[in-house]
């Protein structure tokens, strides 16, 4: 029965972490709600749950990024075509992900530890979340001048700088989506070519930390969690097959600011809720 209730969490953590990754919403913080309801007793103690769960977190998002590489394989897959200027490009495309995603991946290395342990609580994180509502919404009121269009013209400067820009989303309660779209579209993006990229950029740093998490917490993979996390990871990857086709075909005819306004109202009914004592 136990058993059973920890696979039905899991589901249901996967579907919200297919709903929120590709978001500029912030998954981490909509899981960090579910927390307290979501605890899983997959192990006998406390520790080991603990541990679990901070895996769990990060696994299951490898079911994401392979939803973002089967709908955009077209683009990103290497071996799929024999054409010497398509793979070139291809080739292109895959060192301007990793650009992009060097300074986060050694800002995670170096200080993520750090920002979790100063800001995971409701009040910073909420704060975090209406600040860059905000900036979500002045950006879309501002004009800026599009000067890159397509994903192929990003140069690799403005590919670095994105990654530099992303490092923030190490901050609870920012999102990772949100800081690349943010960023890109400050460095001149369009609206298309920043959600397209933030979709890319997530594969090397989702499948990095899920590497890092797995080597630190190897000792809770065990056969019956492990079919946890695959349910978990199973879950998230058919929501973000449906989630990243709507977004995409949203901002194509609207802007951000609908998601701008809804990360200030959550945020504020959060620290609301912790004011009057419902959440700690």
């Amino acid at each position: 029965m136990i058993f059973f209730i920890n696979v039905l969490k899991s589901v249901v953590l996967g579907i919200v972490q297919g709903a929120t990754e590709w978001l500029p919403v912030s998954s981490t913080f909509h899981m960090a709600l579910l927390k307290p309801f979501m605890t899983m007793n997959v192990f006998t103690e406390a520790a080991d749950n603990d541990a679990f769960y901070e895996l769990f977190i990060t696994f299951i998002r490898i079911g994401a990024v392979i939803a973002v590489f089967l709908l955009y394989r077209t683009k990103l897959d290497y071996f799929k075509t024999k054409q010497k200027k398509r793979k070139r490009q291809i080739l292109e495309i895959w060192i301007r992900i990793i650009a992009a995603s060097i300074p986060v991946g050694i800002a995670g290395i170096l200080l993520e530890e750090w920002f979790r342990k100063t800001f995971s609580n409701f009040i910073y994180m909420a704060c975090i979340l209406v600040i860059l509502g905000t900036c979500f919404i002045l950006l879309e009121r501002g004009r800026r001048r599009v000067r890159i269009t397509s994903v192929e013209a990003i140069p690799y400067r403005e590919s670095f700088a994105t990654g530099v820009l992303q490092t923030l989303a190490l901050i609870p309660g920012t999102g990772r989506s949100a800081c690349v779209i943010l960023g890109a579209k400050l460095l001149g993006f369009s609206k298309m070519t920043a959600v397209e990229f933030s979709l890319y950029t997530a594969i090397p740093v989702v499948l990095g930390a899920a590497l890092v998490r797995v080597i630190k917490y190897h000792a809770v993979i065990t056969m019956s969690s492990f079919f946890i996390l695959l349910c978990g990871s199973v879950a998230t990857f058919i929501v973000s097959l449906t989630v990243i086709r709507m977004f995409v075909a949203y901002i194509r005819n609207h802007d951000f600011r609908i998601f701008g306004l809804y990360r200030i109202v959550l945020g504020f009914t959060v620290l609301f809720m912790v004011l009057v004592g419902v959440l700690v």
